[in-house]
């Protein structure tokens, strides 16, 4: 994968995967100290997840998104090696059904935000994400739906990320 990435001439270069790949701290209590890192992403792998970064900033990888799912919460954040520079920007959508109406913020959702100033988004919301392509910007519309258990409920673009050419992360939301 790192070499089919090092080789790419693609201008947006895309990474498609199913688990979150931004390094976050996951802690919600109040004043907790100890970070706090799910096994089920790759911030539980740390070695591996440098590993692979490392081989993605030593081959300067250019325009990087990352396109994850198996959460039932969108993200939306920048991807970075620990203490480097922003690689690129992940996008987490959340499944369109399961798991009920979702909440919206849940309790620590703004602590887990004040820990992790890569982090843009983190909500509980069902819904999809619609990435639009251009040469110049590659942008990421998060759709949510007020109720899935309700079929005439509206939808909403929720949230709108823009990735620019040459510049790695989100510059716009």
């Amino acid at each position: 994968m790192a070499q089919g990435l090092a080789r790419s001439e693609s201008r947006w270069n895309l990474l498609a995967q199913q688990v979150l790949m931004m390094d976050l701290d996951l802690g919600n209590a109040p004043g907790a100290r100890e970070p706090i890192f799910s096994m089920d992403t790759w911030g539980g792998y740390p070695a591996a997840r440098e590993r692979l970064l490392g081989h993605i900033a030593d081959q300067r990888v250019r325009n990087l998104v990352v396109l994850t799912g198996d959460a039932h919460q969108h993200f939306a954040g920048n991807l970075r090696r620990k203490d480097g520079p922003v690689l690129g920007a992940e996008f987490l959508t959340t499944s369109a059904t399961s798991g009920g109406d979702g909440a919206g913020a849940l309790p620590g959702n703004d602590i887990i935000l004040s820990r992790n100033p890569d982090l843009k988004l983190l909500e509980d919301r069902r819904g999809y994400s619609i990435c639009t392509l251009t040469p110049q910007s590659w942008t990421t519309d998060m759709i949510a739906f007020d109720q899935v258990t309700d079929r005439r409920s509206p939808r909403t673009t929720n949230h709108r990320f823009v990735v620019e050419h040459g510049v790695p992360g989100i510059v716009a939301s």
